[in-house]
């Protein structure tokens, strides 16, 4: 008798595991589900992934936050594949991610001249279905006060503002990855450069306003923005 009620607790845990299981193998998180980065004092700093859909038809997906211990005087906003918020919502729905396709999550961070450092943590779910879920979590910090102090001044950005074109020299001691994104966290031009190399990205085809170029390192993430007139 002891068995026969013990099979139907193992029956719903044993569900409940391979749920988890299926939905891991829905989405993957690209380039990661831990960032960790480290923020400007100064300017706002863009901290992006995206949430691949891995099957083969289209999937609804929402997020909500479980955890926030940044700084309550930072500046912190988010976009997803629906909006750009001027707050930090809570929780939000995605629109259907197609088959093989990806959303974006990006927050923007101005620390405000606030030194620290915190994570923000969030549960990505199917829509309707809070379990299971993946994790994504955002470590944020601020170490050092400039983008030539996180780089040794090393990488040589010119002109900017900007028109026609602009060329990026990487005098840094060790590869750099380089990503040009738009405000709304779109990816535009990426590139590798090995140390002492440069590349120059023409710019004809983007709007006037302001862009974002993303730098990293195997130890460092950081962002500096400039100008295409």
């Amino acid at each position: 008798m002891i068995l026969k009620h013990m099979k139907k607790p193992i029956l719903i845990g044993l569900m409940i595991a391979l749920a988890g299981m299926t939905f891991a193998q829905e989405i993957s998180i690209s380039p990661t589900g831990n960032m960790t980065g480290t923020a400007e004092l100064e300017e706002y700093n863009i901290f992006q992934v995206y949430l691949h859909n891995d099957t083969d038809e289209a999937i609804n997906l929402s997020w909500r936050i479980v955890e926030n211990t940044l700084p309550e005087e930072w500046n912190v906003t988010l976009c997803d594949n629906v909006n750009c918020y001027g707050i930090l919502p809570q929780s939000a729905d995605l629109d259907p991610i197609a088959a093989a396709d990806s959303a974006i999550m990006k927050i923007d961070v101005n620390p405000e001249l606030v030194t620290g450092q915190g994570i923000l943590r969030f549960f990505i779910n199917e829509t309707g279905s809070p379990n299971p879920y993946k994790e994504l979590i955002f470590d944020i910090n601020t170490g050092v006060t400039s983008t030539q102090d996180l780089l040794g001044g090393s990488v040589q950005i010119f002109p900017n503002p900007a028109t026609e074109w602009v060329r990026i020299e990487n005098q840094h001691d060790q590869p750099l990855q380089f990503q040009l994104i738009d405000q709304e966290g779109r990816l535009l031009r990426m590139a590798n450069l090995n140390s002492q190399d440069q590349l120059e990205w023409g710019l004809q085809d983007l709007a006037k306003g302001p862009y974002y170029l993303r730098m990293e390192s195997k130890e460092k993430v950081v962002v500096r923005k400039f100008l295409v007139q």
